[in-house]
């Protein structure tokens, strides 16, 4: 239920930024484009090129497991993570997720070999 109440509180607050990003000279504009571009900047970094799916995943899974850590924070509310099908869900996705893009980036019969 836990995990369930970080989506809803997540998709709350992608709705919240939509109506904000469309307004130039904002506060939270400025504060929404630098997180994504913190984010563009460290992968640039650590992949070397530019990438958008890898950054949106990484973004993602970040902001989410931050969400997660953070919920705690309101009462009665339990942080998700905790809990080892959360961390072994999180985990399945990335390992999948980093299978699929060496496919892609190699090729299947390179991957194989």
């Amino acid at each position: 239920i836990n995990t369930w109440i970080v989506l809803a509180l997540l998709l709350a607050i992608v709705l919240f930024l939509r109506v904000f990003l469309r307004k130039k000279g904002s506060m939270i504009r400025f504060i929404t484009l630098e997180y994504a571009r913190f984010f563009i900047d460290w992968c640039d970094q650590a992949i070397g090129e530019f990438s958008f799916n890898h950054v949106t995943f990484i973004m993602s899974l970040f902001t989410f497991i931050l969400l997660c850590n953070t919920i705690s924070s309101i009462p009665w509310l339990e942080e998700p993570t905790t809990d080892i099908n959360t961390a072994l869900a999180l985990g399945c996705i990335s390992f999948v997720y980093a299978q699929v893009a060496s496919i892609h980036a190699l090729g299947l019969w390179a991957y194989i070999k």
